[in-house]
């Protein structure tokens, strides 16, 4: 196999995994009464599904500014779940593609935290992903060919 066909494949398949996260309907309101996240998480994050286009979603976004960061944090250290993390990841993503300009919500919480914009467990996404990633290509037959 070709390398660049490799990552075509690769890409199709991150592609579909990301299409299926979104149709994933998840009940927040049982994390919120099994106290994994707030309550200000959960009205952030059901607020920013309900949102049916950009423009609601950007104005979401700006009326709860720092607590959407912080949710976006809680949503994926709180609850333990692949599929979860793997969702708000997803969230993240087509949040950033609409809007690369988003990235200055987390610049602007940073900054009144006095820290620096990767310091919001990065190291725990960035882990996670990684192991999702190992698994995958460990265990599963279509990813024979990465080597690790």
């Amino acid at each position: 196999m070709v390398f660049g066909e490799s990552q075509d494949l690769i890409r199709t398949h991150f592609r579909k995994e990301a299409d299926k996260m979104r149709l994933m309907k998840t009940n927040w309101g049982l994390f919120t009464r099994s106290r994994n996240i707030a309550q200000s998480d959960y009205d952030f994050i059901v607020t920013y599904e309900q949102a049916d286009s950009e423009s609601e979603r950007s104005t979401v976004l700006n009326v709860f500014r720092e607590k959407a960061v912080y949710a976006f944090v809680h949503l994926m250290t709180q609850i333990s779940k692949d599929d979860y993390v793997r969702y708000t990841l997803t969230i993240i993503d087509d949040m950033l593609r609409e809007d690369v300009t988003r990235t200055l919500i987390f610049e602007d919480v940073a900054v009144l935290l006095k820290r620096s914009p990767f310091s919001f467990s990065w190291v725990f996404f960035i882990d996670r992903i990684n192991t999702s990633f190992i698994s995958l290509s460990r265990y599963s037959l279509k990813w024979q060919f990465l080597e690790i």
